[in-house]
């Protein structure tokens, strides 16, 4: 889904990526989408690939005296159950399944990084990338930090470069208070009422902890 808003807020106007310490496998998929990639030189990048499977936990089950009634309505309904292996059909279409979801994450790399497939297929199956690497083999554009990265966004969007910029960091951080009553909270109303009981608690009871004379752990003991 991130990958996806990148690649439509880049149509409508630069942006640029700057990956740090890590930004593989997940981190390359909301990246490459962009108008431009910059990598620092030791990132760590690439791990184009992909894993699955399933866990089978009957034993575990009988053993925790836990038991499951199934209802089910197709012939793969079961297919992700970890009551039990897959059947050798439900196996074949869980193979097919996977390698198209990688070849068509793979299609769509080489697209976005001028490739063709068989390029990028060379760099992918979880092969993973310094930032320098990465640039040599054309998974990203340039090198550097997140300065870099504003600098090459400016230039994209025709802001001279001794021009400043603000920076703004998103998601913005909350306070206590704004946290408890924003408006888009989530949080039942109640959930919201003793939250707010509770933090009233504790500020009256530091108060009184701090108008208080000071108090010592020797005088709560009495000496025989």
């Amino acid at each position: 889904m991130i990958g996806h808003e990148v690649e439509v807020l880049s149509k409508v106007k630069p942006t640029v990526v700057s990956m740090v310490d890590v930004a593989g496998s997940g981190g390359y998929y909301i990246s490459y989408q962009a108008s431009r990639v910059v990598a620092d030189s030791f990132t760590l990048t690439g791990s184009i690939g992909s894993i699955s499977g399933k866990v089978n936990l009957k034993g575990l089950y009988d053993k925790l005296g836990i038991t499951q009634d199934f209802v089910t309505w197709g012939p793969m309904a079961l297919l992700f159950s970890e009551y039990r292996d897959f059947t050798k059909e439900e196996w074949e279409r869980f193979v097919d399944n996977h390698w198209d979801g990688f070849n068509a994450w793979l299609k769509d790399v080489a697209e976005h990084r001028g490739m063709t497939f068989e390029e990028a297929e060379k760099l992918a199956h979880g092969r993973v990338w310094t930032g320098r690497q990465a640039e040599a083999n054309g998974l990203v554009d340039d090198l550097g930090g997140l300065d870099q990265a504003v600098e090459i966004a400016k230039e994209l969007a025709g802001i001279p470069a001794e021009e400043k910029v603000t920076l703004v960091h998103y998601p913005k951080k909350k306070g206590i208070i704004r946290t408890i009553f924003g408006q888009n909270n989530n949080k039942p109303t109640i959930m919201r009422w003793l939250m707010y009981q509770s933090l009233q608690e504790d500020i009256q009871q530091t108060i009184k902890w701090l108008t208080e004379e000071p108090r010592y752990l020797m005088d709560d003991i009495k000496l025989n």
